[in-house]
């Protein structure tokens, strides 16, 4: 919840049902699973409802992807609460014990399934980095040569707040005449 929602969210999902929302990027990815209408839908509730969302610590897309999983999938499945416990997954956990390419997760003795950098630019020197770099290349020639930071466009995520925020306006105007 830290960084995603406020404590208003509670007037619209119960805590079992907060406690559902993990990995919301890998259900937004499926495909057919989310109607351009329900995008619009969503965006229009987001924009009504500024005060459910945290963004105070430059949080980008995902509180309104995890309020649209929330309110779009019913039948969710959080793989870390599962029966017989799961490993960690974030990227910036330190306690992972290395077996070549793989990480274990000593709270519960299990190789992690996937590893998660929520919050950490993937980039040489982050931590994992030579395991990502392992895997993104698993197969083919790893670049020499990783560019320099140089001046970024808004990312997808930015330009999405910028636009739940203008909706938002729009709105308030709206219902203010």
């Amino acid at each position: 919840m830290k960084n995603v929602f406020t404590p208003e969210i509670y007037q619209v999902f119960s805590q079992d049902e907060l406690k559902d929302i993990f990995n919301g990027g890998w259900w937004a990815s499926k495909k057919g699973l989310i109607s351009e209408q329900d995008l619009y839908d969503v965006f229009a509730e987001c924009a009504a409802h500024l005060e459910y969302f945290d963004f105070s610590h430059k949080t980008s897309d995902q509180p309104i992807i995890n309020y649209m999983m929330l309110k779009r999938i019913k039948r969710r499945f959080n793989i870390v609460r599962r029966p017989g416990k799961a490993p960690g997954s974030w990227a910036g956990t330190s306690h992972f014990h290395r077996e070549g390419d793989k990480l274990i997760d000593p709270n519960v003795n299990q190789p992690l399934e996937y590893l998660h950098w929520a919050g950490i630019r993937i980039q040489p020197g982050c931590p994992y980095w030579d395991i990502w770099e392992h895997y993104r290349y698993l197969g083919e020639a790893k670049p020499n040569y990783y560019p320099q930071k140089t001046d970024r466009k808004k990312s997808l995520g930015r330009k999405f707040i910028d636009k739940v925020k203008k909706i938002a306006g729009q709105i308030k105007k709206i219902y203010s005449n």
